[in-house]
Parts: structure tokens; sequence; C-alpha cells
């Protein structure tokens, strides 16, 4: 299993156009630690040698 803070994510809001003070107008974004991206492409990498 991973270590927990490389599980965790935080949201951030984007601001999308017009009213900036109606939260309607703000998209979420998912920050992800770039360390459990790296291991998601290894793994998913050997994977796939392994498949062929």
């Amino acid at each position: 299993t991973l270590p927990l803070d490389w599980r965790t994510h935080y949201i951030k809001p984007i601001f999308k156009s017009k009213d900036r003070t109606s939260g309607l107008n703000y998209r979420p974004i998912a920050l992800l630690p770039v360390i459990s991206k790296v291991l998601e492409r290894i793994v998913y990498n050997r994977l796939i040698v392994h498949t062929r």
C-alpha cells in the first residue's frame, strides 16, 4: 500500500468566468502529490511490458 501522504489530495477552486463572488463560477481541481503520479506511471509501464 501507499503511504497516506501519497494518497492525500487537495481540492483547489479554479475560476472559470464572470462573477468571482459566485461559487458556481469555479471548478474544482484535485492536486495530487507528484511522487504518486510517478509511481503510478512506473507501475503502469511495467504492467504493459508484462502483458505483452
